[in-house]
């Protein structure tokens, strides 16, 4: 109230002024009151009245109007600076409505951001399981592929270790048979030592023998020249025929003795070369059989083919034999199945190969006893 007065001096002044004025009036209509009721004289009673005059009324009235205009004005004012005050505080109340709002959003978007922060991290963490999870299985796989590898790598080994045995097995076999060769020469060798040393014996024996008969001879050309001269010629002759057929024996049994060994050498190469014949035939049918693409309906059929081949296996020329037993179908199959062999396998020995090669080729039902 205070400020509001600081703020309208002119106006607290007139109303000041005014109020007295009132009280100068009132006290005036008392005293006149008093003495008409103690019975003054009239003319007092005029005197008063004019002490304010209509015009001093009016401009009192005008002055009250004026007043209270303008304390209508002031209260207007104050309505005004009232109503001012609601309206700042209704804005200040917006405003503390509005900022507690925004505190309110702020604390949503801070939630918000909480929860999206902990979604994001739900989501890392995912990530991170499913990246985990590759991993090992990335892992997984490769140990698979190592474990595969590496069965890979044993099974290769095994094929190399087993290739390995079968070439110290066929390096075995060759040496044995070089042993068996060098057997059979050291074997030739001591028996034509020993028929060396037999016929080195039997020609001491002989000498020996000789030497006896020499004497023994020489007392029966003693004797015999005793005899007669004719007697002396068929003995002679005798002697002849004798020593003829002495050695006529020996070498008789020189010979055999030669041929024995011979022969013994002879079977024993044969059956070498037949066991490695037969081997080298074998894998040759077996590779063109592995290349045969059989005929339906054929069976019972047997067909000769005829192979020119280099040493290294190649195929120079094929040709089937038509027979009763081979058909022109059976006779195709088996040409296609020769020259898709090529090249042949390669003969174990230079000794049974053959540049004109010749074998029977059978269908499955015939068994290899029958086919030859």
């Amino acid at each position: 109230m205070w400020e509001q007065i600081k703020q309208h001096p002119v106006a607290l002044l007139l109303a000041i002024l005014t109020h007295l004025f009132l009280l100068a009036f009132f006290v005036v209509k008392f005293d006149l009151f008093d003495r008409n009721l103690t019975g003054g004289a009239v003319v007092d009673t005029v005197e008063a009245e004019l002490l304010v005059s209509p015009k001093q009324l009016k401009q009192i009235q005008q002055q009250l109007e004026k007043q209270e205009k303008i304390e209508e004005k002031q209260r207007e004012e104050k309505e005004k600076q009232a109503e001012l005050e609601r309206q700042q505080m209704i804005k200040q109340q917006e405003e503390q409505q509005r900022r507690l709002l925004e505190e309110k959003r702020l604390e949503e978007e801070k939630r918000r951001l909480e929860e999206m922060k902990i979604a994001e991290q739900r989501k890392l963490e995912e990530k991170r399981k499913q990246v985990e999870l590759k991993r090992k299985e990335e892992e997984l796989r490769l140990a698979k592929e190592k474990e595969k590898a590496e069965l890979e790598a044993k099974r290769l080994a095994e094929e190399k270790k087993k290739l390995e045995e079968e070439k110290k097995r066929l390096a075995e076999l060759k040496r044995k048979e070089e042993a068996e060769k060098k057997r059979l020469a050291e074997e030739k060798k001591r028996k034509e030592e020993e028929a060396r040393r037999l016929a080195e014996k039997k020609r001491k024996l002989e000498e020996e023998k000789k030497r006896k008969e020499a004497e023994k001879k020489r007392l029966a050309e003693e004797k015999r020249k005793k005899e007669a001269e004719a007697k002396r010629k068929k003995e002679e002759e005798r002697k002849k025929r004798l020593a003829e057929k002495r050695r006529k024996l020996q070498e008789a049994e020189e010979a055999l003795l030669a041929q024995q060994l011979a022969g013994e050498e002879q079977a024993l190469k044969a059956r070498r070369l037949a066991g490695l014949l037969g081997q080298y035939r074998l894998r040759i049918k077996q590779r063109v059989k592995s290349k045969w693409i059989q005929p339906s309906g054929l069976a019972g059929q047997k067909c000769k083919v005829e192979v020119r081949q280099t040493r290294g296996g190649s195929i120079l020329d094929v040709s089937v034999r038509t027979s009763p037993t081979c058909s022109p179908e059976m006779q195709d199959s088996v040409r296609r199945a020769v020259e898709r062999s090529d090249p042949l396998p390669t003969a174990p020995s230079p000794e049974v190969f053959d540049s004109e090669l010749k074998f029977y080729f059978c269908t499955p039902d015939i068994q290899e006893e029958q086919c030859g």
